[in-house]
């Protein structure tokens, strides 16, 4: 469970969260590392919900989690 000191945003990086956050987001690089499935997961907001170029999406996963 999160911090009750944290004050930043709670909870799973979506479509939603990055229009908020980040407005000009189709002019920004996103670099992505994490688990195999967190990377995928948030690969595919990019390119299918935001439409991003596969070309802005930089990744890479760490196995054995």
């Amino acid at each position: 469970a999160p911090s009750p000191a944290w004050n930043g945003l709670k909870g799973r990086i979506d479509a939603a969260m990055i229009k908020a956050s980040i407005p000009d987001y189709t002019e920004r690089h996103f670099y992505i590392c994490g688990t195999p499935a967190f990377v995928a997961g948030l690969q595919s907001v990019l390119e299918k919900e935001l439409s991003l170029h596969s070309e802005l999406i930089h990744c890479e996963g760490f196995e054995g989690y």
